[in-house]
């Protein structure tokens, strides 16, 4: 197979469940959470591996030199924030897992295999 053989569709990721699923597309690249939500709906029915190898997938957080220098106070508590997130997510699986069902509407399977296929990065 060559990508002259391959027709690139352009999905908006809050569509591409819907797309894999009803077959209008034969596959997909997306992030989370619409990732778990095929392998759940699509189960033994799909393969799926990522696309960056065995690489975790991260996001990036950046900022302009300017604002960080003129907000440090603001930058100083984000990052505490970030640091705070991922120590209750590592002690408290079950209250965090919670959260993410009822402020993400995640149902148990998506929540499962979100955290499952999510790693945690540790903070200095």
């Amino acid at each position: 197979m060559t990508m002259q053989d391959v027709t690139v569709i352009d999905v908006p990721a809050q569509e591409s469940v819907d797309a894999i699923v009803s077959g209008r597309v034969d596959g997909v690249i997306v992030w989370e959470p619409y990732g778990s939500q095929i392998r759940v709906q699509m189960a033994d029915r799909i393969v799926a591996f990522p696309v960056q190898s065995n690489q975790p997938g991260y996001g990036t957080i950046i900022g302009r030199n300017d604002w960080i220098g003129g907000h440090p106070e603001i930058v100083s508590r984000f990052l505490k924030s970030l640091a705070q997130a991922e120590d209750y997510l590592t002690h408290n699986p079950a209250q965090a897992k919670a959260i993410l069902r009822k402020q993400l509407n995640y149902d148990d399977a998506i929540t499962e295999n979100n955290l499952a296929s999510t790693p945690v990065l540790h903070l200095p």
